[in-house]
C-alpha cells in the first residue's frame, strides 16, 4: 500500500485484471494464493505473487461488484494488522469495504478503506540474527533466527562464532562438533553448518 496520494511509482501503476481472471502486477507477475505466508487456514497474511501461469487455479480470481474473488470464495481485501505498520493484502471473507476495490485508468489500484495504492513490495522481512551464548564445558550455543518471511539459507561459521573467543586469547577450532539441540541429533563434526530455515524458523546448535 502506498501514500493516498497514489504516486505514479513504477510498483503502484500497471495492475491488470486479465481476460484469463489474473491480476497482474505492475511488474508483469500475477497474484497467487498459493504463496500466502502463513498459508492459507491461518488467518490473515501477506499475498505474493509469483510468474503468471494461464490455467492456473491459484492464479485464477472473478471480478464481481467490485470485488476480486479467487477460486475459494473469498475475496482480495486490505485490512490494518496488529504487528505490520502498513495495511496487509490478503485474501478474507466478501463485502464491505476491506474487499471493495477499484482499478483506476491510470492503472492504479484501491480499496475503499481509504489506506491508498496497491503496492508490491520487494522486501521479504527483517534479515537472519545470530545469538551466541558460552556454555560449561566449553560448549558454545548458538541460535540463528530467520526473521523473514520466506525461507532462507543460513551458514553458521565456526570461525565466525568463535571469534570473540579466539579475540580473548582462547584456543579455538577450526571445525567443531556439531549438535542440534532441539532434537539432540549428532550433525558432524565441520567448519561450518548450512540450512534452509522456513519463514520465522531458527537454527539451534551447540559448537564443542
Amino acid at each position: 500500500m502506498c501514500p493516498l496520494s497514489c504516486p505514479s511509482t513504477s510498483n503502484q501503476r500497471g495492475w491488470k485484471l486479465t481476460s484469463g481472471g489474473a491480476v497482474q502486477t505492475p511488474a508483469g507477475d500475477c497474484l497467487d494464493t498459493a504463496g500466502q505466508l502463513p498459508s492459507i487456514g491461518s488467518g490473515l497474511n501477506w499475498l505474493r505473487t509469483a510468474p503468471c501461469a494461464p490455467g492456473s487455479e491459484t492464479q485464477h480470481f472473478t471480478y464481481v461488484n467490485n470485488s476480486i474473488r479467487a477460486a475459494d470464495g473469498r475475496c482480495l481485501g486490505v485490512e490494518s494488522h496488529w504487528l505490520w505498520p502498513q495495511p496487509m493484502v490478503s485474501l478474507m471473507g466478501c463485502g464491505g469495504a476491506h474487499s471493495t476495490l477499484t482499478l483506476h485508468t491510470n492503472g492504479t489500484m484501491t480499496s475503499a478503506t481509504g489506506y491508498g495504492c496497491f503496492g508490491v513490495s520487494t522486501s521479504a522481512g527483517p534479515p537472519s540474527s545470530l545469538w551466541r551464548k558460552p556454555m560449561p564445558g566449553g560448549k558454545t550455543a548458538v541460535l540463528a533466527i530467520n526473521s523473514a518471511a520466506l525461507p532462507h539459507n543460513i551458514t553458521i561459521d565456526v570461525a565466525h562464532v568463535l571469534k570473540a573467543d579466539a579475540d580473548a586469547g582462547l584456543a579455538v577450532p577450526a571445525n567443531a562438533t556439531i549438535t542440534d539441540i532441539w532434537s539432540g541429533k549428532a550433525l558432524g563434526t565441520a567448519g561450518s553448518y548450512t540450512r534452509e530455515v522456513p519463514p520465522h524458523g531458527n537454527i539451534f546448535i551447540t559448537l564443542e
